[in-house]
């Protein structure tokens, strides 16, 4: 939490300075959950046979993105040598076939995440060619795009958003009127590591003698944010003696997680800050009945109940992981890239989507930590022919990954601390196929998705906010800045499209 302060403090200061078969959305409205999954056979593969047969003469294609150290988890777009672990070989195979395939040699530039922002700001000004595809953080992304930085994904040639390499909630969700600055694909493997998700601790469960087959209750659609909080009470225990559940060194809470859980749940209840309607138009959803009902709902019966749910923010000392490791926590409300913090658990433990609000929501949501992402995009600085190449290699590798890469990444999480079922496997293309990629979360319009983490209270200290359920007057306070950065966020869209178009 420490980091996301430091990094929240720096984009401020940032943001204060500062075709072929081209597809369009339909009717802009949302798709929730179609991402697809990696094929299990050859004869279910689909191929990207409208690339044209090219060669580079050697070309090096440059991908340029953020970097904090410490921060990723998976060496997705370039390794030196194929390595031993599955991904590392197969980004290291896929790098080499597609290589080979155009004759380019691909390589890879990873900047700390303020030089980033500040050099593609500078080098977009010059005109200067830098990369050919830029990995943006979604905020920055967003404050880029708004500075004419990227190509319209729309415009640049051989992409292809109907095939399934391509997030679809992404592509439908972050266009704007016909204006997408940035994708997700399956090139990238940050954004599925940082999705929110639940692990469960099998070993406790055990010991507590509950017997609820999650996975089932998975399946069913029964894996809602009710039964995570009665199993939670079940676990919840005083374990020092001094009738209070409170020592995080000692005690054992339901739940562990922080400030990020508001997120989590908020996108897991199917909520967003700004939806479309059915023109395509962005509007303010935050307000909707059913979104106010879902977060008084989960505030007030999780996230603000500290005998359930500990929260680790700004908490000097607290360490979530270790809780449930040591078997202190049932559940772990986290991103899936925390499953390689738990390789040394004594116990089992499974991993589940979000909770859905309740059983007659249609689609579990597991969006992708707004810090977590490498968000695709291609630079305006390259001329015609240079956007049509990077247009060319970006399908052509996120093909190739989507049946290599992505079921490596599959094969890394599920590690042997998990039953590598067909369960397991299914849970996590569940929370890969869930991701919810909110405007105004990807967009930070406003710095509302901020505001509203810290409806916990937690960070009251710095920003003021108090712990509240009052969710209309929240809204009547901090609103009016999201609506009106979204206003101008459309406004600029338009722009940019116009500029391209003319």
């Amino acid at each position: 939490m420490k980091k996301i302060a430091l990094l929240l403090a720096v984009i401020t200061v940032i943001a204060a300075f500062g075709g072929c078969v081209g597809k369009t959305p339909d009717n802009g409205k949302n798709t929730r959950g179609t991402a697809d999954t990696a094929a299990d056979t050859e004869e279910q593969r689909k191929y990207a046979d409208y690339l044209p047969d090219v060669k580079y003469d050697g070309y090096e294609f440059l991908f340029y993105s953020w970097d904090i150290e410490g921060w990723r988890k998976y060496e997705d777009i370039f390794v030196e040598d194929s390595g031993t672990d599955p991904i590392s070989r197969n980004v290291f195979n896929r790098n080499s076939k597609i290589e080979d395939k155009y004759d380019i040699v691909i390589q890879y530039k990873a900047e700390d995440f303020n030089r980033y922002f500040i050099n593609v700001q500078r080098l977009t000004s010059s005109g200067d060619y830098y990369a050919d595809i830029d990995l943006s953080m979604g905020l920055s992304a967003g404050l880029l795009m708004r500075q004419e930085c990227f190509y319209n994904l729309y415009d640049v040639p051989y992409l292809n958003f109907d095939m399934p390499w391509w997030d679809h909630d992404c592509v439908n969700s972050l266009s704007i009127n016909g204006y997408l600055p940035f994708g997700s694909t399956a090139v990238t493997l940050i954004e599925k590591a940082g999705a929110y998700c639940v692990f469960y601790n099998l070993g406790l469960a055990n010991d507590l003698s509950i017997t609820d087959n999650l996975y089932q209750a998975v399946i069913n659609g029964e894996w809602v944010q009710d039964k995570i909080k009665a199993m939670g009470k079940i676990a919840s225990k005083d374990m020092d003696g001094d009738t209070k559940i409170s020592n995080f060194d000692v005690d054992r809470w339901g739940i562990v997680g922080n400030d990020s859980g508001v997120t989590a749940l908020f996108s897991g209840s199917d909520c967003r800050f700004v939806d479309k309607d059915e023109s395509g138009e962005l509007y303010a959803s935050f307000d909707s009945a059913h979104n106010i009902d879902a977060i008084k709902s989960f505030l007030e019966n999780i996230l603000f109940d500290t005998d359930l749910y500990f929260n680790g923010s700004y908490t000097d000392g607290a360490n979530i992981i270790d809780m449930f490791t040591d078997d202190r926590a049932l559940f772990l409300l986290h991103t899936l890239s925390s499953g390689e913090n738990l390789r040394n658990m004594k116990s089992d433990y499974a991993i589940l989507p979000v909770p859905k609000y309740n059983e007659e929501q249609k689609n579990y949501g597991c969006a992708p930590n707004v810090f977590d992402n490498f968000l695709t995009s291609v630079p305006i600085t390259l001329n015609a022919e240079g956007c049509e190449r990077s247009g060319i290699i970006l399908e052509a590798l996120a093909a190739e990954s989507l049946y290599t890469v992505i079921p490596a990444f599959y094969e890394q999480v599920l590690d042997e601390k998990i039953a590598r079922d067909d369960y397991s496997k299914k849970m996590i293309e569940i929370i890969t196929n869930s991701h919810v990629w909110d405007v105004g979360e990807f967009y930070g319009l406003g710095g509302f998705p901020d505001a509203f983490r810290g409806i916990t209270g937690k960070s009251a200290g710095t920003t003021g906010i108090q712990q509240t359920s009052d969710i209309v007057s929240f809204y009547a306070t901090y609103g009016p800045t999201m609506i009106a950065d979204m206003e101008s966020l459309v406004e600029r869209a338009e722009q940019l499209k116009e500029n391209a178009e003319s």
